[in-house]
């Protein structure tokens, strides 16, 4: 998913903006994303390069989420439990 969050981060550089809690469809074919707030107790070990920039966890940070393959988020009522240790949830 590396991919994924690249072309994010062009979409960014270009202009988008991407929302706390919201959904998209212009990051994966025939999927759509949500950006989740990261509590920032959760940055270190994931964020550290931020936590080094900022000098500290002073800063906000959204965590790009994509669905298992039948469109159903981590959160979700049956969300494939086999995609659980793909992506960490940071809330």
């Amino acid at each position: 998913m590396h991919t994924l969050i690249n072309d994010a981060a062009k979409q960014i550089r270009r202009g988008q903006s991407y929302a706390n809690g919201q959904r998209y469809g212009d990051l994966l074919t025939h999927y759509e994303c949500e950006f989740r707030k990261v509590n920032p107790g959760r940055y270190d070990g994931f964020l550290n390069y931020g936590l080094w920039f900022y000098r500290g966890s002073q800063f906000p940070a959204v965590q790009l989420v994509w669905p298992d393959r039948e469109g159903h988020f981590p959160w979700e009522p049956n969300f494939d439990e086999r995609f659980r240790r793909d992506q960490i949830i940071l809330e």
